[in-house]
């Protein structure tokens, strides 16, 4: 089953680069790359509005695995987001849009925190850039979070992929901003870690 057309934002650079947003959470479900689907979307997936996306790049938040307060790996993935930044075009030809995801009364009622998530897909020539910032709105108090943007290759077309230039596809550059001071640390890890966001802060992953 795929998604109703009214369900996606379709970012197009040209007919051969183009990739898809799925507004129910937030999920990348296409990036055609010259001309080749690089994205892998499970033949079962269902797209009901209800269950995650099986493939894609969903968006996991604010955890990854079994969690005792909510659905697995979190309710970014279930939830629906907004486009806040239509698909636009800057002067070397690449297309960006950003998807915003904020607490509802349906989040806090399981995880009592007031949150943004900010999606950026740009579409360039020869790549595919995603980001993820999760911005706690609330003044008064930090909160713990894990935040994961895995990416689902169809694996023949990532060693092509690999094999013609050099992409990194395992490191993730974490940047936390601390906008009441202005400090900067960045670090790179290999995979999700609990990271904490606190008062007047922003964490970015990058991939």
């Amino acid at each position: 089953m795929m998604a109703a057309e009214q369900e996606v934002v379709v970012l197009t650079r040209d007919e051969n680069n183009k990739a898809t947003v799925n507004l129910h959470g937030g999920t990348l479900q296409s990036w055609v790359h010259n001309g080749t689907e690089m994205i892998f979307v499970s033949k079962n997936a269902v797209f009901d509005n209800k269950k995650g996306i099986r493939g894609g790049i969903p968006v996991v938040f604010p955890q990854f695995g079994p969690w005792e307060l909510g659905p697995q790996h979190g309710f970014a993935r279930t939830s629906r987001w907004q486009c806040t930044s239509p698909p636009s075009t800057n002067s070397g030809g690449d297309v960006s849009a950003t998807f915003t995801l904020t607490d509802t009364d349906a989040t806090r009622a399981i995880w009592n925190h007031k949150f943004k998530l900010d999606l950026v897909v740009v579409v360039k020539a020869g790549s595919l850039d995603t980001s993820l910032t999760a911005t706690n709105n609330n003044a008064a108090e930090s909160f713990s979070c894990v935040t994961v943007l895995p990416c689902l290759h169809h694996v023949c077309r990532l060693l092509m992929c690999i094999s013609s230039q050099p992409c990194c596809l395992v490191s993730v550059d974490w940047t936390y901003i601390d906008s009441k001071t202005e400090a900067e640390e960045k670090k790179t890890r290999t995979g999700g870690k609990p990271q904490t966001v606190s008062k007047y802060g922003t964490s970015k992953i990058v991939l």
